[in-house]
C-alpha cells in the first residue's frame, strides 16, 4: 500500500510539473506576444509523450506491486492453513491420546461402580468438549480452506489471462508443425510415386526392348520366309522346264520309233 500511495504521489507530481513547464512556456510566448495556449506542436507532442511514459510506467508499477502482493498473500494464506493444519493434527492427536489412556485407566480401575460412572460422565463431558472443540477446529479449516480457494481461484484466473497468448502461440506451433509433417508425408509419397515410376519405365525399357528383339527375330523370318518361296519358285518353275523336255523327248522318241518301226512305241488301248 505504502508503494502504492508513493508511486501515485511520485506520478502527479511529475505530471504536475509537466503542467508548469507548459504553463511556463504558455507563459514565455504570452510575453513574447503570442496568445495564450498558443503553443507549437512539438510542445504539445513532448507533453503528450511524456505524460504517457508517466502513466504506463505507474500502470506497470501497480501492475507489478499487485502482483508481488497475490502472490505474498498466497504463501502467506498457505503457510497460515499448513501451521493451522499442523496444529490442529497435533492437537487431534493430543486429545485422542488423552481420551485413550484414559479409558485404558477406566477400564484398569476397580473402584465403585458410582466412582467408575462418574468419572465415565466426567470423560463424557471432556469428549463433548473435545467434540465441540474439534468441530470448531473443523470450521476454522474450512474457512482458511475457502480463503485458500479464494485466492488459489484469483492467481489461476490471472495465470489463464496471461496463458492465452501462450495457448495460441502453442496452437500457431503445433499447426505449423502438422503442416510440416504433413509436406514430409507428401514428400515421402512422391518419392516412393517416383520410384514406382522408374521400376515402371525400366520394365517398360525391358519390353521395349523384347518388342525390338520379337521385330528383329519376325523381320529375320519373313525374309527367310520370302527367300524359300523364291527358291520353291524357281524349283517350281525348274520342274515345269524339265516336265517339258521330257514330253517333247517323248514326241520325239515316239515320232522316231513310229517311222522306224510303222507303229507307235507304246500300243494304243482298246
Amino acid at each position: 500500500m505504502k508503494i502504492l500511495i508513493l508511486s501515485t504521489l511520485g506520478a502527479l507530481i511529475l505530471l504536475g510539473v509537466g503542467v508548469y513547464i507548459v504553463f511556463y512556456i504558455s507563459e514565455r510566448d504570452k510575453i513574447e506576444g503570442k496568445s495564450f495556449f498558443r503553443l507549437e506542436n512539438r510542445w504539445l507532442y513532448g507533453f503528450l509523450g511524456y505524460a504517457s511514459v508517466i502513466v504506463i510506467t505507474f500502470l506497470i508499477l501497480i501492475l507489478q506491486t499487485s502482483l508481488t502482493r497475490q502472490g505474498q498473500t498466497l504463501e502467506n494464506t498457505q503457510a497460515r492453513f499448513q501451521q493451522e493444519l499442523t496444529a490442529f493434527r497435533e492437537r487431534l492427536g493430543d486429545q485422542t491420546d488423552r481420551l485413550m489412556s484414559q479409558i485404558n485407566e477406566k477400564a484398569e480401575l476397580t473402584g465403585s461402580e458410582v466412582e467408575v460412572r462418574g468419572k465415565l460422565s466426567n470423560e463424557i463431558d471432556h469428549h463433548q468438549r473435545t467434540r465441540k472443540e474439534l468441530a470448531s477446529a473443523r470450521e476454522q479449516l474450512r474457512l482458511t480452506q475457502s480463503d485458500l480457494d479464494r485466492e488459489t481461484r484469483a492467481h489461476r484466473a490471472y495465470l489463464d489471462s496471461l496463458n492465452t497468448e501462450r495457448s495460441l502461440h502453442a496452437s500457431t506451433q503445433n499447426r505449423l508443425k502438422r503442416e510440416e509433417a504433413q509436406h514430409t508425408k507428401n514428400r515421402e509419397t512422391l518419392r516412393n510415386t517416383q520410384q514406382k515410376l522408374d521400376r515402371a519405365n525400366e520394365r517398360l525399357n525391358v519390353q521395349n526392348r523384347q518388342i525390338k528383339a520379337l521385330r528383329s527375330d519376325l523381320k529375320r523370318a519373313q525374309d527367310n520366309a520370302d527367300n524359300a518361296r523364291q527358291i520353291a519358285s524357281r524349283l517350281l518353275q525348274q520342274s515345269g522346264d524339265h516336265q517339258r523336255a521330257l514330253l517333247i523327248l517323248q514326241a520325239t522318241v515316239d515320232s522316231l520309233f513310229l517311222k522306224e518301226f510303222k507303229r507307235p512305241r507304246v500300243p494304243s488301248e482298246k
